[in-house]
């Protein structure tokens, strides 16, 4: 008969044997760590002090961890750049410590960049990530770099999700003067026509529209949207526009679609209450009205055996003179058009092989779909000049100066590289 004492033993090592397997799922990458967390009950998502024991103790610093120490709170300053370096390294690239000023804590120096916890040499890292942002497929990026393909999905993962971060941070309180909106087609998996009804319930495969927006001033692209080609989607976008911009309601163009002006009207219309008939019967609800900032116009396109015959110009929201004067004080735009903002579509198209019409480098999940769309804005924005921002300056040999949609926007102060971007810690 087993004593208790004995019972708590093989329950103990089961335990610490099921602990051990878990940790290294997540050292090996097959396992998130928040996952792993959770697992061991630990319900914090905030995990640095569970890493730097792992880093500086490996397994069996996990296997000693106690609860209370991952429970600690997170100090504000471990994201922001005044920490120092110490003198001691880890890995076999010799990657730095850094030592937080305020609590004394240590951590890896690459914590918060794109490159933390990645086995891929930083070149190499940089490479492959730049290879995939000037529209190269993810097996002919392993082919060349000779890399798994798996590892360059997981090297895609992790970089789009640090791209994603530091857009975010920079798209933040713009000035739109100027916003031309449209739609991009693109499919995961297989094109709408083959979807079965199940697949048409999910709603994951099939068409996906890429719903984008640009500033035409500085043909940077503050927000966009992956869906069907729905009102919901559409909504989706000018309201993800508007949360970005300041007060100012900026002049919007676009093509005959019709999700548009509702869209515009639900996101920057103003309720107005209906006066009571005196009849009997429910009141009526208030109704949604344009404010006077809001000008609109419409480019309608008549096409005959697909080719364009005739375009005119339609205002939706304003009157003719309204549009009038807003193409007086634009700097780009002489009439109404829809011109920036397919040729930003076919900029995507060119830097993003998911795009292309006729390839078998389409997705097979929307999740890196989006993430391929994540990491292409953001070189399109950061890394990758732009021919019609440049400016003649005819200084010091130099005829023309270069320069991002970002840098353009005042955004950024110079054009980055791809090293640059994804190492850069977002405060």
């Amino acid at each position: 008969m087993i004593s208790v004492s004995h019972k708590h033993f093989f329950v103990y090592t089961d335990l610490l044997q099921r602990r051990y397997e878990y940790m290294r799922s997540v050292y090996l990458g097959l396992t998130n760590i928040n996952d792993a967390l959770m697992f061991y009950g630990f319900t914090l998502k905030d995990y640095n002090n569970f890493e730097a024991v792992f880093s500086m103790y490996s397994f069996p610093g996990l296997l000693g961890l106690k609860v209370e120490d991952i429970n600690k709170p997170k100090c504000k300053q471990h994201d922001i750049r005044n920490t120092t370096y110490i003198n001691r390294k880890y890995g076999n690239r010799k990657i730095s410590y850094m030592k937080c000023p305020t609590c004394n804590h240590i951590f890896s120096s690459k914590q918060g960049t794109a490159l933390y916890r990645s086995h891929v040499a930083d070149k190499e890292y940089c490479q492959v990530i730049t290879a995939l942002a000037e529209g190269m497929g993810i097996r002919s990026t392993g082919r060349i770099f000779g890399i798994d393909k798996d590892t360059v999905l997981r090297l895609l993962k992790d970089a789009a999700e640090h791209c994603r971060k530091v857009s975010k941070y920079f798209l933040q309180n713009l000035h739109i003067e100027e916003c031309q909106i449209d739609e991009l087609w693109s499919f995961v998996m297989k094109k709408e026509k083959n979807l079965t009804p199940l697949d048409e319930i999910a709603g994951a495969f099939g068409d996906q529209w890429i719903w984008i927006s640009i500033d035409a001033t500085h043909k940077t692209i503050p927000f966009f949207v992956v869906g069907k080609h729905t009102l919901k989607n559409a909504i989706a976008l000018i309201q993800g526009l508007k949360n970005i911009t300041n007060d100012h309601i900026p002049f919007f163009t676009s093509d005959q679609l019709p999700h548009y002006p509702e869209a515009l009207l639900r996101v920057y219309g103003i309720s107005k209450i209906v006066p009571s008939t005196g009849r009997r019967g429910r009141p009526r609800r208030p109704e949604l009205i344009p404010p006077p900032s809001l000008k609109y116009a419409q480019v309608v396109k008549t096409r005959r055996k697909g080719r364009v015959v005739d375009i005119q110009v339609k205002a939706i929201y304003g009157n003719d003179e309204d549009i009038k004067e807003r193409l007086e004080s634009s700097k780009v735009s002489h009439c109404v058009n829809v011109s920036f903002v397919e040729r930003a579509n076919g900029t995507l198209t060119h830097i993003n092989k998911r795009l292309t019409r006729k390839t078998y480098c389409f997705s097979k999940d929307i999740s890196y779909h989006k993430d391929q769309l994540d990491l292409s804005l953001a070189y399109y924005h950061l890394v990758k000049p732009h021919k019609g921002l440049r400016l003649e300056i005819n200084q010091n040999g130099r005829r023309w100066q270069e320069r991002t949609p970002f840098y353009a926007a005042g955004l950024t102060d110079h054009i980055w590289t791809m090293k640059e971007l994804l190492t850069y810690k977002v405060p």
